[in-house]
């Protein structure tokens, strides 16, 4: 016989991942992205867990939040935020039939590791601005003049925390 026809069929599933890396910013959350708009989700599907600084084995978190980032044009996010400890390393587990689309198909296992980046590998710039108490924002520019971060003026000074090694440029 022909091995097709004796093969069990394969089951559709929704196409969803995430688009955190390797190494993850502390202060991020961890995002998941779908192709297609997410009708439900469950969140006893969702596991987060830590593994202790020279253990192998990961334990679960207790405070997490897993919510649909929902705007009414895109419902196609989900978002898992937590105080993430700096340097730990955590895996996000969400189990089969956890998410659905509005099509009707399900998830697969999703299963992601990865570690927070160290507080020492951040820098904070602070710009004190005498001739400006508080009716303007800073932005933090990229070499291609792209904005890396936007924040406002309070109180004379424009506070840029968390920031990655680079060459920026700053636009009043």
């Amino acid at each position: 016989k022909n091995e097709e026809e004796d093969s069990v069929p394969k089951i559709p599933t929704m196409d969803i991942r995430s688009l955190t890396q390797q190494t993850h910013e502390i202060y991020a959350p961890l995002i998941l992205e779908s192709t297609t708009p997410i009708e439900r989700f469950d969140t006893t599907a969702f596991h987060l867990q830590q593994k202790a600084e020279g253990d192998s084995v990961y334990r679960d978190v207790e405070k997490y939040a897993v919510a649909l980032r929902d705007t009414s044009l895109n419902r196609r996010t989900i978002v898992v935020r937590h105080r993430w400890e700096s340097g730990g390393a955590y895996r996000l587990l969400v189990d089969s039939l956890g998410v659905e689309d509005i099509y009707g198909l399900f998830s697969k296992t999703i299963k992601q590791d990865f570690s927070v980046r160290k507080m020492e590998e951040y820098g904070n710039l602070i710009f004190n601005i005498p001739e400006v108490k508080d009716s303007a924002i800073v932005e933090l520019l990229d070499g291609q003049e792209k904005v890396v971060l936007s924040v406002p003026v309070k109180n004379h000074k424009a506070e840029l925390i968390n920031i990655l090694p680079a060459t920026y440029y700053a636009r009043l």
